[in-house]
């Protein structure tokens, strides 16, 4: 039975409703680096929300579940909100760390972005270098009979796998271009995102040794 993460109750009912008051910081925060794999298989519909009869406290089932996975990632505990001391926890981690949290987040949804616009233009670059390889020729070949050359009759022939070629140097050039920039994201990215987990760790190494209700309950 789950329990209300604001006052422990179980008295908890499922609603259609997508209005949360408890957690909201937890929405939006994606898995990757340090919590990449905290997340296996979450329980829930992200449609439902349960709401507290007894305090009235409402959360989505999924949301609750990606924050106990994190809080298990990150410190090794095993939160029951059955418990008064645990529910603190998971409240107290949520107001310190869904900045950071968020930050690594933000950095590699950024990262993507990043790459996806890339991809799109060398998609882009693509089509065009095919116009240049293929339309200007074709056009050529339609103008050049008029003249009536058999020199120029060989052009005509020759022009299209001209043009096909040189597009095709083009488009390796470019895609080249926009690979090396792709690989410079991903470089970049895994950077910042080391140096965001990084400060990440070392804070919860100062909630883990300060925090008073972590020591009575876990040490």
């Amino acid at each position: 039975m789950a329990n209300c993460p604001n006052c422990g109750s179980n008295h908890i009912q499922l609603k259609q409703d997508s209005n949360v008051n408890w957690g909201r910081a937890v929405v939006g925060w994606a898995l990757f680096g340090v919590v990449g794999g905290a997340v296996g298989a979450v329980t829930g519909d992200d449609r439902n929300v349960n709401a507290c009869l007894d305090c009235g406290t409402s959360w989505k089932a999924a949301d609750l579940h990606k924050l106990l996975q994190i809080i298990k990632k990150l410190t090794s505990l095993r939160l029951d909100l059955s418990e008064e001391v645990d529910r603190a926890i998971a409240n107290d981690f949520i107001y310190e760390f869904s900045s950071d949290l968020e930050a690594i987040s933000n950095i590699e949804m950024q990262g993507q972005r990043f790459i996806q616009e890339m991809q799109k233009e060398s998609n882009d670059n693509a089509a065009k270098g095919c116009s240049f390889g293929c339309v200007v020729p074709i056009a050529l070949g339609m103008i050049l009979p008029s003249i009536g050359s058999t020199f120029l009759g060989f052009l005509i022939l020759i022009l299209p796998i001209v043009g096909v070629t040189i597009g095709n140097q083009i488009d390796r050039a470019k895609k080249k271009s926009v690979e090396q920039e792709i690989e410079n994201i991903n470089r970049e990215t895994k950077i910042k995102i080391l140096d965001a987990e990084k400060n990440l760790k070392a804070k919860v190494v100062k909630f883990m040794n300060r925090h008073p209700l972590i020591d009575q309950e876990y040490e």
